[in-house]
């Protein structure tokens, strides 16, 4: 029963809430107490509002659209509908949002409409408010103090002294926004004063606080992880295997502090028995307790250059958790059986205890296959060991490829830094068979216990990447062809080995990478399901998370899924139980990974662009990675991206052609891939933004601009130093 549309048909407007209920009983025949509810529903929905009078009217029926605000500094708005997304964005006058920021949602009525523009209108109610707390600096001025939000979607936030906080002009703060909805106005409150404005780790923190990104746990919390004990107990070896004499290893990075999967080998007659063991995360976090809850809230840990927001307390993901070298820990082992070819033969999960007999790391790893003798001598008792793992990861990445495995080895930039938080170098994360081991098995670990539990029929979390939209995929056979790449896919029947012949083919073609990242955005983004629907990217049938519970949610609800069937607890309600759970987990492991990548990402371009502003003046060498009508993009060896905007290309009569990405002048041609010498013009951290220009071709006027900042730096760094120094001769 569609009680709005009832109400439209029947023009049932201008009545009180008990009219409105009374009418639509006689009209429904439903009992008046359930139409109430309907109508309450309705209203707290604001699909139906109340005037001045309390009677109720119907906003679609005047004509009100229901749409979602998106603002910007300068005042004004567009409102883009929410229920015709194809009919265009509604422009909305400073003088008509009625205060609305960005991410409100709100009716709009439509004013004008003039041709070839947006159509004008204004906003007459708001019905739900997008933005609670805004990060951003504050400015005091003879005109009064006000916060101009980093989310440059936000307009000023007007400040009242009162509500400071003690922050002062030039700090970055936390401000909640409080609406005044007698007169559509709003303020700001300070709730956190985060550092000066510009300050690295100040800049970072504020990043942070825009994602909402929780950076302490809550005393509950904390008390909880306090109550665990350091160190085993002998009564947490009760009813577990004792691994303590396997020769158990982890391999991580040379900065890494948690440590939740090991790797163990032995050659047994038909090839070799595989083991992994990842740390038994679940003994410690049960079910609805402070941890628990804290975990599922995060979903994930986060990582930046200099630090880590992680998913459980240090006395957990660094401690009793962290598979350390030398010490007992308790873990959820799988043992592969696996045959010459490296098919699998059998596997069994068990509880067990292990001992990790070395800290091992990619570094020192690669060194051991590539015959480091030194290295070699060092870890004797595990060099035969290294090289099983490494042919065992050889037959693994074959057998994958094979199946149309899509390895895209898209570079990554690892960002290092000095102790003073300033960038001291960039550069591309190595593509290596120490990395590529670990990533094998643990794929492989993955898709056992996958497998098994869509064979036992149990409630579970699955990690999905589905197959990529037709739509998109015609699009970028067009953008191919357009490239001169041969795309033969069949749009009817996409599969993997398509995608995987085409990278093959690029090995050699300087647009590799280019081209490798707009094939990766036609690919759907992996996610959480609670349905095995497959994993496109690795073409694997059975896929999950299993690997890493210390700093993933998914894998943690995994481990007592696997647990009730180490139990035989297979009773109806556990099921249910799961059941009712699993669905939401998934959901919110979903989010939570969007939005820590997000938020990576705009502190890595942060970082990135401070770290460029060291180079202006300077000449680099590289690849347009990009081409829009608006200027062309170029990649560094680094990774770096910045632009060449169109205004700074030599004069011509260009044609852009979006399909191909070229600019095509009379006398210049800029294509994807193409090699150009650039250089460094500017460098802007709060933007994010870096821009080149062709290194033949600076105008005078940069480099002068270029000398201006490079002396105004050099004096901020001079009186950053005595600051410094006055602050150590404090303490």
């Amino acid at each position: 029963m569609d009680i709005l549309q009832t109400i439209i048909d029947n023009k049932l407007i201008y009545l009180t809430v008990d009219e409105l209920a009374k009418e639509l009983s006689l009209i429904t025949l439903k009992d008046k107490k359930i139409i109430k509810l309907l109508i309450k529903e309705l209203l707290d929905n604001e699909d139906l509002l109340l005037d001045a009078n309390k009677k109720i009217y119907v906003p679609k029926s005047r004509g009100y659209i229901k749409c979602v605000v998106r603002g910007n500094q300068k005042g004004f708005a567009f409102a883009e509908r929410l229920d015709d997304a194809d009919k265009p964005d509604i422009f909305i006058p400073r003088y008509a949002t009625m205060n609305a920021v960005d991410g409100d949602i709100v009716w709009v009525k439509i004013n004008q409409v003039i041709d070839n523009y947006s159509p004008e209108g204004e906003i007459v109610h708001i019905v739900k408010r997008g933005t609670e707390y805004v990060v951003g600096t504050l400015k005091v001025s003879k005109n009064g103090i006000f916060v101009v939000a980093d989310d440059d979607k936000i307009q000023n936030i007007k400040i009242f002294k009162p509500d400071l906080l003690g922050a002062n002009n030039g700090d970055k703060v936390v401000v909640k926004i409080v609406f005044n909805d007698e007169n559509n106005s709003l303020h700001g409150v300070v709730t956190e004063v985060l550092g000066k404005s510009g300050e690295v780790a100040t800049e970072q923190l504020a990043i942070i606080r825009r994602y909402k990104i929780k950076t302490e746990f809550d005393s509950k919390t904390i008390a909880e992880a306090k109550k665990i004990k350091p160190t085993l107990q002998e009564k947490d070896f009760e009813g577990r295997e004792d691994l303590t004499d396997l020769r158990t290893i982890t391999i991580d990075g040379e900065d890494s502090r948690d440590f939740d999967d090991a790797i163990s080998i032995e050659r047994i007659d038909k090839g070799y028995r595989l083991g992994v063991h990842i740390a038994d995360v679940s003994h410690y976090v049960l079910e609805d307790s402070a941890l628990d809850k804290e975990a599922y809230a995060r979903g994930n840990s986060v990582y930046f250059p200099d630090l880590v927001i992680p998913m459980l307390p240090e006395q957990l993901s660094n401690g009793i958790c962290s598979l350390r070298e030398g010490v007992n820990r308790l873990t959820l082992s799988v043992f592969i059986d696996l045959d010459k070819d490296c098919n699998v033969i059998s596997s069994r999960i068990t509880e067990g205890v292990i001992c990790n007999h070395h800290r091992m790391t990619y570094t020192n790893v690669q060194k051991m296959i590539d015959g480091d003798a030194e290295i070699l001598a060092k870890y004797n008792d595990i060099a035969e060991d290294i090289q099983d793992y490494l042919t065992i990861s050889n037959k693994l990445k074959e057998k994958r490829f094979s199946r149309g495995e899509i390895r895209f080895d898209i570079p990554e930039a690892i960002i290092t830094e000095n102790a003073d938080g300033t960038i001291a170098k960039i550069e591309k994360r190595p593509i290596d068979d120490s990395h590529q081991l670990i990533e094998s098995l643990m794929i492989l670990c993955n898709e056992v216990i996958a497998k098994t539990f869509f064979s036992k029929k149990y409630p579970f979390i699955y990690r999905v990447h589905e197959k990529p939209d037709k739509e998109k995929v015609e699009n970028l056979i067009e953008i191919l062809k357009a490239l001169h790449i041969n795309a033969q896919i069949d749009v009817k029947d996409i599969t993997p080995y398509s995608f995987q012949k085409i990278i093959s083919n690029l090995t050699n073609d300087a647009r590799k990478d280019t081209v490798n990242k707009i094939i990766l955005r036609t690919m759907m983004k992996a996610r959480y399901d609670t349905k095995c629907l497959g994993h496109f990217g690795i073409a694997s049938t059975y896929y999950c998370h299993f690997t890493s519970p210390i700093r993933r949610y998914p894998d943690l609800m995994i481990h007592r899924i696997i647990k009730l069937a180490l139990h035989k607890e297979t009773a109806k309600e556990s099921h249910i139980h799961f059941d009712n759970i699993v669905s939401k987990a998934s959901e919110q492991a979903s989010l939570t990974e969007r939005q820590a990548d997000e938020v990576e990402r705009e502190v890595d371009d942060y970082k990135k662009a401070l770290y460029m502003q060291q180079y202006l003046g300077e000449i680099f060498e590289g690849i347009i990675s990009g081409v829009q009508e608006f200027g062309i993009f170029v990649e560094l060896d680094n990774t770096i991206e910045g632009m060449i905007k169109f205004e700074n290309l030599p004069i011509d009569n260009y044609d852009y052609d979006p399909q191909s990405m070229q600019l095509k002048g009379s006398k210049h041609l800029y294509s994807l891939g193409d090699k150009v010498k650039v250089m460094v013009v500017a460098s802007n951290p709060h933007t994010r933004r870096i821009e080149f220009e062709l290194a033949d071709r600076v105008k005078p006027s940069t480099m002068e601009d270029i000398a201006k900042f490079k002396n105004k730096s050099n004096k901020s760094k001079i009186n950053k130093n005595k600051v410094n120094r006055n602050k150590i001769r404090k303490k």
